[in-house]
């Protein structure tokens, strides 16, 4: 049966403290900003000087996973009712996963759903770093993720839409209007590079036990449109490039070089 509790956390003591021992503990009394009389307990921090212990403003939630380990996951409420239910929803998983229901990677990757994409954009992009990518491509691949997730208002690993990402790509590929002149939308090459840039970032999402699956890898690439100036066909030529045939008399006499004689076919 798991529990929520809230941190104790050792904080430096506020100015113009005043300690007093009540029943053997010491402790210490002070008054807000807003005029507010408060107190907490004292203890001895490492380096000697005193340290007030205060609760934290939010829960944990203390349980035994599926594969049977203790963890203490923070809920994110202030409120105990709130993290209770935040604790029945961690304990069912645990179950789904003891029935075979869940697996443990799916499991693990639950846990990233509801955090907030800049914290896995900014590890993505220390990824890259570390691989030996080189600085602009580094700079491109997480620019080009980024316009995606803030123009499709993508704000957790959960939001992630493979339609919405190609309505987004399909707006953009459209000529628009700025100022008094028609721009023309974006090319097939740059709407691909969002997608491979994309699917690159969930992929390494996977890798990281984030996600589970790709919700990009059934993309399917932009088809590049036809060169605009098309090169003429060969009935269009001039009759000299169509009906010139060459007859090529080699001498074998020494010193002579080689010559090119038209036919009567060309004249």
């Amino acid at each position: 049966m798991g529990t929520v509790y809230k941190k104790i956390i050792a904080r430096q003591l506020p100015t113009g403290a005043e300690l007093f021992t009540r029943h053997g503990e010491r402790s210490a009394k002070w008054k807000t900003a807003k005029g507010k009389a408060r107190t907490a307990k004292v203890t001895t921090g490492n380096d000697g000087s005193d340290r007030l212990l205060v609760e934290g403003g939010t829960y944990f939630a203390k349980f035994r996973n599926g594969a049977g380990i203790v963890r203490k996951v923070p809920t994110g409420c202030r409120d105990e009712t709130a993290a209770r239910r935040v604790l029945r929803d961690l304990e069912r998983r645990a179950e789904l996963v003891k029935a075979g229901v869940m697996t443990n990677i799916e499991d693990a990757a639950a846990d990233f759903q509801t955090q907030p994409l800049e914290t896995h954009l900014a590890a993505y992009a220390m990824h890259l770093e570390s691989s030996g990518v080189s600085e602009q491509y580094r700079v491109e691949a997480i620019r080009r993720v980024e316009r995606v997730v803030d123009d499709c208002e993508f704000r957790q690993l959960a939001d992630l839409n493979r339609h919405r990402v190609e309505r987004w790509l399909l707006g953009i590929a459209r000529p628009r209007l700025v100022g008094e002149k028609l721009q023309p939308g974006t090319s097939a090459r740059t709407r691909n590079s969002y997608r491979t840039d994309l699917a690159g970032f969930c992929n390494w999402c996977i890798q990281a036990g984030r996600l589970t699956s790709n919700p990009f890898a059934c993309s399917r690439w932009t088809a590049r449109p036809q060169p605009r100036c098309e090169r003429p066909a060969l009935t269009t030529r001039p009759r000299l490039y169509q009906c010139l045939y060459l007859r090529v008399t080699i001498r074998a006499i020494s010193g002579h070089l080689l010559t090119i004689q038209p036919s009567a076919k060309s004249l």
